[in-house]
């Protein structure tokens, strides 16, 4: 599976990673940090979309001049609140840094197809 990339400024502010789920539905999700050997992951953040709690986490260890060739691996269980077939899911993850959207990871299939997951890689120049 193909990273995308999300590219971070040195001199920016602290960045972070959001979960939008479309389609009205709902997810649990994970959202995990693999060092620059893509080795290591450590859990970072996760939820679920339907409390009050933003689903943004911010990435403050290690410190934004640390995360460069680093990945973000993420994934979220998906379901449904009628159970129509053939429902289709939308996941859209993006990595921000201050009021900049830095990358992205789209997913889009059936509901009835594995749980979406994806990677984006950091670079911070």
């Amino acid at each position: 599976m193909p990273a995308s990339t999300a590219n971070l400024d040195i001199d920016g502010a602290t960045p972070s990673v959001e979960i939008i789920v479309g389609n009205a539905h709902f997810a649990r999700f994970e959202f995990f940090l693999y060092d620059a050997t893509g080795a290591n992951p450590r859990l970072i953040g996760g939820g679920r979309n339907d409390d009050n709690i933003p689903d943004v986490v911010e990435i403050t260890n290690p410190p934004l001049s640390g995360l460069d060739r680093t990945t973000i691996f993420w994934r979220a269980v998906v379901t449904s609140q009628t159970g129509t077939p053939d429902e289709k899911y939308a996941v859209t993850v993006r990595v921000l840094q201050g009021d900049k959207i830095a990358g992205t990871d789209f997913k889009s299939d059936l509901l009835t197809t594995l749980p979406p997951k994806g990677f984006i890689r950091l670079q911070v120049r």
